[in-house]
């Protein structure tokens, strides 16, 4: 049934493109008529006129000729390619992408109730967006599972070239990022600003992030710095993923966030 319909738009469209192929030979066979015409039989008053005339129809007939017959297949074959690249993304639950400096994070963690975060180099990120996580936590109930790196791992030595910093720096950035966030959370909790069920976990990686995750609801942002070497944070880039979670690819970042290994805990909260 789909084939017949197909093969009806195709044959539809080629009796479309003959027309107008036909059509476009006339206006030029009439055009040539029409000049034929003025030069043999008009006076010396009409003859500009009925050669103007006949020129602006054969110009008109030979580039409606030479855009069906080259121009229109090439204008479709770019329209296919686009189509089959818009359908692509779409599959793959692509809705955004572009550089980390352009990433909007108040429109992807205004009024959540998941949070699961993954980051390679956390304490920047946490003081410019966690008050926007609790003040989700202050009219629903929040989940919050952050995955950071372990500062005692050799691993670090590495991940300070991914990121750009000191290694000594990271390290403190890190330690500095934990505490912040356990500070933060116990201090909201003492004002009864979190619903009751909320709940907050920070835990050391074991072995080293490649890049940064976060789950965000039924969003999934991925940050990516660098292939080799380092590259400065501004420069890096997201991509955004948004769908059935139970489909690839969203499936295939839940997995991968669920299967890392936790070196350890620096904290955890429920609010009772």
């Amino acid at each position: 049934m789909g084939n017949s319909k197909h093969n009806g738009l195709d044959l539809a469209r080629e009796a479309s493109n003959l027309k107008t192929l036909v059509s476009a030979t006339i206006a030029t066979l009439l055009g040539f008529a029409l000049n034929y015409i003025s030069v043999r039989y008009f006076d010396p008053f009409w003859l500009p006129i009925g050669a103007a005339l006949a020129s602006a129809v054969i110009s008109i007939g030979i580039i409606s000729i030479v855009f069906d017959l080259i121009l229109r297949r090439q204008l479709q074959r770019e329209l296919l390619k686009l189509v089959g690249i818009e359908s692509s993304i779409s599959a793959n639950q692509v809705i955004d992408v572009g550089p980390n400096a352009d990433l909007s994070w108040k429109e992807l963690l205004t009024e959540k109730g998941s949070y699961r975060l993954m980051m390679l180099d956390p304490e920047n990120w946490i003081s410019d967006n966690w008050h926007i996580i609790a003040q989700a936590g202050k009219s629903k109930i929040v989940n919050i599972e952050i995955l950071i790196p372990d500062p005692d791992k050799d691993y670090i030595n590495q991940l300070s070239l991914a990121v750009a910093r000191d290694v000594e720096l990271l390290r403190k950035s890190i330690t500095q990022a934990a505490t912040d966030i356990e500070a933060k959370w116990n201090i909201s909790r003492k004002k009864n600003e979190l619903k009751a069920g909320s709940k907050v976990s920070i835990k050391y990686l074991d072995e080293i992030p490649k890049y940064m995750i976060c789950i965000i609801d039924g969003t999934i942002v991925v940050v990516l710095n660098t292939a080799v070497g380092h590259i400065p944070k501004e420069k890096s880039f997201y991509t955004i993923f948004s769908g059935n979670m139970q489909s690839y690819p969203s499936n295939w970042f839940l997995e991968q966030f669920d299967t890392c290994l936790v070196s350890g805990t620096h904290f955890e909260n429920e609010v009772q």
